[in-house]
């Protein structure tokens, strides 16, 4: 006997789920991944009509877990191996959060499986009434799953392998996406659009047949392609999707009636409604979305404890947004006790998944001095990277500038933060709170910059970038709203220069009047060129 016929022999059911969780193993690790979560499902259900244990068996996997586990019918081993095949389970359904490589992908479903293994015997001890289990060969998986999904989608017209199909080159394109991006190339070719195409192609087929997952999927690539026009059509798929149960559409369906779409208008509870019909399939983003609604009153009653329940359970799924509110549950004691340790703790695991909020709170924590938990150094780096996020920019923009005067002091600091302070003015809206930290710090660090010009001017590099930075603030300080119109006057004050003309009036337009000090003619000049005073800036 080997492993399929054994789990075979537990039920149909769950012998189907093995046996697809087995086959995908290697060419789409993270649908393996989901369907070793539905094994688990399976498992938690028979447990508990095995034990009589008066447990719902609707709710989701979760609450059955974590039921089973106050009610002692489970060991720890187990609990153990559910919660590890529940949290890869989630991240094969949601890669977009997660960002994983295919190698990585794999070796966690490599690992997920032989969780499921052990829960296959357990199941069977449990069933029988005995200790031991029968004598079973574990198999290799084999990779010939695209040749028998390839046969079914193209032959027999099977929605399941259509879409299975489409899932295979979605993945082969996002791989080609990561892989020109880490050669740090822009253009994606013709490649990638195939790729893309082909997707389309097979989940458009698929959803004609009222398959649930290509009517999301086919949706998706609608609702966010280029033609502007299908864009409430990829919705209204969408749509359909989630009145079919299908977890991600409906968790994507909450999101357009809870901000607003192409069609549909806000209305919070209907996205509410959704959220929680997902979030009893276990989707951290679904838990996450209900954490802050329940936390703000949005469609329902302020209730922190629920809050507190959707946060944390969505956290403890790995989903960095989830992580982030139950760090703000435990900081500001919503729903449960404060926790400034735990706080912290939670808030650096959604960092290290690169949740922007999570990284800027952090860094500002720790450039603050309210944890010492961290290096000084992850300020910077979190600093660095959220000043990538458009949403968070300029507050990034700022908590760098400030960073650098404080712990890297010096001239090249303060020219990197001036022009950081300049750019978070320009992207401000006028008179905001950030627009007016901007003017007052800006103003601070040009004019030190600018009294520290002469001190440098052996230094080409540095000198150059302080005078172009100079340049984007006005004679008493103040930074200047476009900072192209100042650089292009500022090349062509450089080109008059070179050609012999009078700048004095173009530098005093850009707050550079006097670049060089004044000394005597015969001395030997400032900017150590060897030349006379009289023979070089005091032409």
């Amino acid at each position: 006997m080997n492993d399929y016929e054994f789990a075979e022999s537990i039920s149909a059911e769950v012998g189907k789920y093995y046996g697809k969780a087995k086959a995908q193993l290697i060419s789409l690790p993270e649908l393996s991944l989901i369907n070793q979560r539905s094994l688990a499902v399976l498992i938690c259900n028979i447990i508990i009509n095995c034990t009589s244990a008066e447990i719902d068996v609707r709710g989701d996997l979760d609450y059955k877990i974590a039921r089973l586990k106050k009610s002692n019918l489970i060991n720890f081993d187990v609990a153990d191996s559910l919660n590890i095949v529940r949290k890869n389970g989630n991240i094969g359904a949601h890669p977009d959060e997660y960002k994983l490589s295919d190698e990585e992908y794999l070796k966690i479903a490599k690992a997920s499986i032989k969780e499921c293994v052990s829960l296959l015997d357990y199941c069977y001890q449990l069933m029988h009434g005995t200790a031991s289990v029968p004598a079973y060969e574990i198999t290799e998986p084999v990779d010939d799953f695209l040749q028998t999904m390839s046969y079914k989608a193209m032959v027999e017209g099977d929605a399941e392998s259509q879409y299975l199909a489409g899932r295979y080159f979605q993945g082969r394109a996002a791989k080609y996406d990561d892989d020109i991006r880490k050669a740090g190339h822009g253009f994606f070719g013709q490649e990638y659009q195939s790729y893309l195409d082909q997707a389309q192609m097979w989940f458009k087929l698929a959803q004609h047949q009222d398959h649930r997952e290509s009517l999301y999927e086919y949706g998706m690539t609608l609702a966010n392609g280029r033609d502007k026009s299908m864009i409430g059509m990829g919705q209204g798929c969408i749509a359909r999707s989630a009145g079919m149960g299908y977890a991600e559409a409906q968790v994507r369906l909450g999101m357009y009636l809870r901000y607003g779409s192409n069609n549909f208008d806000i209305d919070l509870p209907e996205a509410l409604y959704n959220f929680t019909e997902a979030a009893q399939l276990d989707h951290p983003a679904a838990l996450a979305e209900l954490s802050e609604m329940h936390a703000n009153g949005l469609g329902t009653l302020l209730d922190n404890a629920k809050a507190f329940e959707c946060a944390l359970r969505s956290a403890e799924a790995g989903y960095p947004q989830g992580q982030f509110y139950l760090a703000d549950c435990y900081m500001t004691g919503m729903g449960v006790e404060p926790n400034e340790a735990l706080a912290y703790e939670w808030l650096a695991k959604s960092a290290e998944q690169f949740y922007p909020e999570a990284m800027y709170t952090l860094a500002t924590a720790i450039t603050g001095g309210h944890t010492t938990a961290f290096k000084i150094e992850d300020a910077k780096t979190y600093l660095n990277l959220c000043l990538h996020v458009p949403a968070i920019q300029n507050h990034a923009r700022v908590g760098y500038a400030k960073y650098l005067l404080e712990f890297e002091p010096g001239l090249e600091g303060m020219v990197v933060a001036a022009s950081m302070f300049q750019e978070c003015y320009e992207g401000e809206t006028e008179n905001s709170d950030l627009s007016k930290e901007s003017v007052s710090l800006g103003k601070e660090t040009i004019t030190k910059v600018r009294d520290s010009l002469r001190t440098v001017i052996s230094n080409k590099t540095l000198a150059q970038s302080a005078t172009i930075i100079s340049a984007y603030y006005d004679e008493q300080g103040y930074p200047y709203k476009n900072r192209a119109e100042r650089t292009a006057l500022f090349l062509d004050s450089a080109y008059s220069y070179k050609a012999g003309k009078n700048i004095d009036g173009p530098l005093k337009i850009l707050g550079l009047s006097q670049p060089y000090p004044k000394q005597p003619r015969n001395e030997l000049c400032i900017c150590n060129s060897g030349k006379k005073y009289k023979a070089c800036h005091g032409k």
